[in-house]
């Protein structure tokens, strides 16, 4: 098995990018190519989300605190 770094994309405006991939179709669940993880609140302060795109690659979507 190979090792694959996991991009992250910290944003500013969270809601607004969790929005606009929504809003391309992308659905919210935890199954399944491509798909959305719904945001959560870590222990660290911030909030968390993952895109996973059609060929399985997790995006991290990082709001700041």
């Amino acid at each position: 098995m190979r090792d694959r770094a996991v991009p992250n994309l910290p944003s500013r405006d969270f809601d607004a990018l969790y929005a606009a991939i929504l809003a391309t179709g992308v659905p919210e669940t935890r199954v399944g190519f491509p798909r959305l993880h719904q945001v959560a609140r870590e222990t660290w302060g911030g909030r968390v989300g993952y895109l996973v795109d059609i060929d399985g690659t997790q995006l991290n979507l990082i709001g700041e605190r």
